[in-house]
């Protein structure tokens, strides 16, 4: 569903919610990301609290077309045939660009903290990471202030997913204990067999069953 194929408001306003759907959540998950690579324990409590404020913003977006609290007001327009939101921001819109500045905030502040105390991080990693959420920061910043007629973030959040899809391969490659199992695994040296905390069978591979027929009948 896109924006600019909406035949009515209705339909717009959905879709714009759906694209909101991302914005809201993904800061977070890249902040979470980025932690995990710099070494950095989130007690539980920040988290939740960082992916309230993510619920909340979409929480607002859902009101469209309800209260005109992220909105006052909402139309569509067709340009060459393109469909747009044309909206006038509501009281409330400005907590969006809090929580933008908190996120890039707090994800600038665990790379420094990382480099401070020396963790064994890779910087390039981190700054890539940055880079993606600052891009979209930045699409949005431009699309503002140029008034540019269409939406550019959803294109900003592909380039964002096709870094992080990037960095996530190499790390996979890059991982010590992933490449070790995965070199025991192929080698069929080994047989391994997965249980629960409560002792429950999981799964096995083919090695296992070969030492351990037994293991075949079992669901």
């Amino acid at each position: 569903m896109k924006v600019s194929t909406a035949d009515n408001l209705q339909s717009a306003i959905l879709a714009n919610q759906t694209v909101y759907l991302g914005v809201s959540f993904v800061p977070f998950f890249l902040f979470m990301s980025l932690a995990e690579l710099c070494k950095t324990s989130i007690k539980r409590r920040y988290q939740m609290l960082l992916f309230m404020a993510g619920l909340f913003i979409f929480g607002l977006v859902s009101s469209i077309g309800i209260t005109d609290w992220y909105y006052k007001s909402v139309d569509i327009e067709s340009i060459g045939g393109v469909v747009r939101l044309v909206k006038e921001y509501g009281a409330w819109h400005v907590c969006y660009y809090i929580f933008l500045a908190i996120n890039v905030l707090l994800c600038i502040g665990i790379v420094i903290n990382a480099i401070r105390k020396k963790k064994e991080v890779s910087y390039v990693t981190c700054t890539l990471l940055l880079v993606a959420e600052f891009i979209t920061i930045f699409v949005y910043a431009i699309e503002r202030i140029l008034h540019f007629p269409f939406e550019l973030v959803p294109v900003a959040y592909i380039i964002s997913e096709a870094i992080c899809l990037i960095l996530l391969f190499k790390i996979r490659l890059m991982d010590v204990t992933n490449v070790t199992v995965a070199s025991m695994v192929d080698s069929k040296a080994y047989g391994f067999i997965l249980i629960d905390r409560k002792g429950r069978y999981i799964g096995s591979d083919e090695a296992a069953k070969i030492w351990f027929p037994e293991i075949g009948t079992l669901r």
